[in-house]
């Protein structure tokens, strides 16, 4: 089983399984009062149940599982405020990843993944590729960016480790 990971606020995770089945998962952030005010904030507990589904799947059915993370960095047009909830987000992600002994985790640079899979900056690009690989994965146009990616991520990561010949 392969995982890929999107950690940014509006990220998403995806498991692509050795039969080339899909889930996938966005809305890891939900809206809730927090310190007198509503915010937005990641949901630790779902993140939480999700690695912990991936953990199921390796010590309790067996299964082999690979996981990629998405590396995030700040970019000269990207506000502090926003670099500070990547990093949030990654930071869940990180903490997750090794309360369930996933230590082995491939970290990917954005450009890396989406050069080696033929991609752009432009999240459409990755909606199509993602609806060509798994058609039978539907993923509404516009609103689903960080789940293909997170799926794109997972096939990478397959890729790479499992390369066909021919």
């Amino acid at each position: 089983m392969f995982v890929g990971i999107d950690p940014g606020k509006a990220g998403a995770i995806a498991f692509v399984y050795a039969d080339n089945t899909v889930q996938s998962w966005r809305g890891l952030t939900r809206k809730r009062r927090f310190g007198g005010e509503m915010v937005n904030m990641y949901d630790v507990k779902r993140m939480h149940r999700l690695i912990k589904l991936a953990a199921y799947w390796r010590d309790r059915r067996g299964c082999k599982v690979h996981v990629a993370l998405e590396r995030q960095a700040g970019r000269p047009v990207t506000s502090k405020l926003s670099v500070l909830e990547a990093g949030k987000g990654l930071g869940i992600w990180l903490a997750l990843l090794d309360l369930y002994n996933f230590a082995d985790f491939t970290w990917l640079s954005p450009t890396k993944w989406k050069t080696a899979m033929g991609l752009s900056k432009e999240k459409r690009k990755s909606l199509e590729l993602c609806a060509y690989l798994y058609p039978e994965h539907h993923l509404p146009v516009g609103r689903d960016e960080a789940r293909a990616e997170a799926i794109l991520i997972a096939e990478f990561l397959k890729r790479q480790l499992y390369p066909i010949n021919g």
